[in-house]
């Protein structure tokens, strides 16, 4: 996802999704590292960010190269 941010044509409502993804999938992986919180372990985490990397796949499909 961070590869994504560095291309300088990407446009600025997708760079601005991608770095509201980073910052949930990064609050996602603390609050995990915080320790047990009712409900919330391995599979509630991966459940979780499933979400987050599809949006970001999707983005990142416009501006792959085929």
């Amino acid at each position: 996802m961070r590869g994504l941010l560095s291309l300088r044509r990407i446009g600025r409502e997708d760079r601005l999704s991608l770095h509201a993804i980073d910052a949930d999938a990064v609050r996602l992986a603390e609050l995990y590292e915080e320790g047990p919180h009712p409900g919330f372990g391995l599979i509630a985490l991966v459940t979780a960010a499933g979400p987050l990397y599809e949006r970001a796949e999707s983005i990142a499909a416009k501006y792959s190269r085929h």
